[in-house]
């Protein structure tokens, strides 16, 4: 019993850091998924002809899921594409033009069992506006 107890210790820790690891990376996985589709709404909102405030919202909105550590480091930006050139402000749009919703979002790791630098998720979804 007493190799039995040393071998528990030996074991035990790696199995806690694989195991804690596991779930780091599911989360990372989960707000990738969930920027993903935030980013989607957001864009198909812009498509429809929303405002800016309309766009920021619902990336908002969408963005409700994630934990409250990766939920206070996002970063929304909304901006548009004409065919002939690239427009500096969302509300020069007109039908025709491609609206582009970008949202960044910095995942900060969970467990800190190894010093590891928080992860940038961003994504970016274009829509013609109608």
């Amino acid at each position: 019993s007493g190799a039995a107890a040393v071998e528990f210790a030996l074991v035990f820790p790696m199995l806690v850091v694989l195991v804690f690891g596991i779930i780091d990376f599911g989360l990372l996985v989960n707000a990738n998924v969930i920027t993903a589709n935030a980013t989607r709404d957001a864009a198909r909102t812009a498509s429809l002809g929303g405002t800016e405030a309309e766009i920021r919202s619902q990336a908002t909105a969408g963005l409700s899921s994630l934990s409250a550590r990766d939920a206070a480091n996002v970063t929304v930006t909304v901006t548009c594409a004409k065919t002939a050139a690239t427009c500096t402000l969302y509300t020069q749009t007109t039908s025709g033009d491609t609206a582009i919703v970008r949202i960044s979002v910095v995942h900060q790791w969970l467990f800190p069992l190894w010093p590891l630098p928080s992860v940038t998720v961003v994504k970016t979804n274009q829509m013609r506006i109608e």
